[in-house]
């Protein structure tokens, strides 16, 4: 037999032995289960509804404020017609429309609370809940709810910088992590400080509630109510949301700062912006923008 007749001969054989193997299982591959769902993060829950992120964590030992602190935001709310929720159960969690306050519950309780937090935490702005949660032990919150928390309040406590599993290196980089230590040491009773975008902002009273409210300008209240709160010239839902994203990036510590400078911050950043837009983001009058704009350009301020 020669060469040629030797290889068709084998390749003959090779045929016949894939006709013969067996074929895939078609229905076992189609009921493969589908990989996990992407991890929650802060940003991808915010494309989740227009209603801001209202889940305020109030970290600090006992007696040192923070349950005034807890109330006087609630206060804030009811005040504006939206109803307070004191979360004693899992349910109360299913609350839509409502202040949900979690303060220093029993310890098997209240991590049983923050973790349905976490799992719930997409569905928490389309039920337009504001939750305010309050613990002693930074180290006993959920590591995801940290990092899903626009901003952790934090009042004289305790924690070890160094330790290589502490939850503040979860907000804060570790070349803050000492300065924080300092800070929140040295803060009095009834003293917090806010920790957002890797920042420490404060020394802030427990009784002024507006560096942790101030950022939606009331948007949450308005959506709510089911209503406008009509801010003068322009009302506050027009605002484009962002437009406040970028008023965010640019001027990180916009909460912070007073209306004058905000008016004027403002005003440098995006020299277009309209007054009648600036008087809405401020929240202020359209006579003191104009004012305030008046003085900045004869000082040279702005253009």
């Amino acid at each position: 037999m020669g060469l040629f007749d030797k290889i068709k001969q084998k390749l003959g054989f090779y045929q016949n032995l894939t006709k013969n193997l067996s074929k895939a299982n078609q229905l076992q591959t189609k009921t493969l289960p589908k990989p996990n769902q992407k991890t929650i993060t802060l940003k991808s829950a915010f494309k989740t509804s227009e209603f801001p992120l209202r889940v305020f964590l109030i970290v600090g030992k006992q007696g040192t404020g923070k349950t005034t602190l807890a109330k006087n935001l609630s206060q804030y709310y009811e005040n504006n017609g939206i109803k307070v929720i004191n979360v004693e159960k899992l349910e109360d969690l299913e609350v839509s429309e409502a202040v949900l306050v979690i303060d220093d519950l029993r310890r098997d309780l209240t991590k049983t609370i923050m973790t349905k937090i976490v799992e719930s935490f997409r569905v928490v702005r389309h039920k337009k809940q504001i939750i305010i949660l309050t613990h002693h032990i930074l180290n006993d919150i959920p590591s995801d709810l940290l990092k899903l928390s626009d901003k952790v309040i934090m009042f004289n406590t305790s924690f070890n910088p160094n330790q290589p599993f502490s939850k503040v290196n979860l907000i804060i980089s570790k070349n803050k992590k000492e300065a924080l230590h300092e800070v929140v040491l040295s803060l009095e009773p009834y003293q917090y400080v806010i920790i957002k975008n890797n920042k420490v902002y404060g020394k802030f009273s427990n009784m002024d509630i507006q560096p942790i409210i101030g950022d939606s300008y009331g948007k949450e209240i308005a959506l709510i109510n089911g209503k406008r709160r009509k801010n003068n010239i322009l009302e506050v839902s027009a605002i484009n949301n962002r437009l406040l994203d970028e008023i965010y990036n640019r001027i990180p510590e916009f909460d912070y700062l007073t209306v004058t400078e905000k008016i004027i911050s403002l005003k440098k950043e995006f020299p277009r912006l309209k007054p009648k837009v600036i008087t809405a983001i401020v929240g202020t009058t359209p006579a003191n923008t104009w004012k305030t704009l008046s003085i900045a350009r004869k000082k040279g301020l702005i253009p």
